[in-house]
Order: C-alpha cells, then structure tokens, then sequence
C-alpha cells in the first residue's frame, strides 16, 4: 500500500514476503523539503522517489493497494516513531525513514497496473 502524505512525503507500507502480516512504514521524502535538500543522502533520496514515482506513478491522498503484491528490495535508514503512525505501522514504531533506495522484481510500470 502507498499513498502521499500532507508533507508530500510518500507513506509506504512494506511487508515479509513469508510472513505478510509483518508490516513497517518506509517514507520516501518529498525532495523539495528543507530538511531533504539538505542531507547528504538528497541525491540517493531523490532516485529513489523518481524510482518508486516510475515504476508506481502518482500516489494519492488515499492508500492503493498493489494487488497482487510485488516484490520490492528497499534501503533506508532506521527510525523509531510512535507505532501509531499510521496503516502498517511495525508493533515497536520501527520504520525505514528516509527511503535511500528501492528496486523492483518486475518490469516497468508493473506497479502501476496493480494499484488501485
């Protein structure tokens, strides 16, 4: 599932491809934050929105949800918030925030096709 947040962020909710109740949040961050602009992870975070923007397309202010799942590989940094984050939040508010990198198993625009 993914949808945009009122920060532009992009809210993802990821899950074991063996256990597909255990769920986190991975944040892909909107690049034209102050805060994102200036890390000196901009340029991997920025891939990886144009990345996840390519291969899912636009998100919206509600969830969609890719279905049947896809396989995703994604990168970022470990971040505790409230594990009352939102859908998908882990039991212990682990989330991986920011994203600094995703890659897909299938082809172009495959995402896409299975959000609704």
């Amino acid at each position: 599932m993914f949808k945009a947040e009122p920060d532009r962020d992009l809210h993802l909710v990821i899950a074991d491809l063996n256990s597909p109740q255990q769920t986190m949040v991975a944040e892909i961050l909107n690049t034209e934050c102050k805060l994102a602009c200036q890390s000196l992870a901009r340029t991997k975070i920025r891939d990886a929105r144009t990345e996840f923007l390519e291969q899912c397309g636009a998100p919206a202010k509600k969830f969609k949800t890719v279905n049947p799942p896809i396989q995703v590989t994604v990168k970022g940094i470990g971040f505790f918030d409230k594990s009352s984050h939102g859908n998908g939040a882990a039991s212990n508010g682990i989330e991986l925030h920011p994203v600094i990198e995703i890659s897909f198993s299938l082809s172009n625009g495959e995402c896409s096709n299975r959000a609704q």
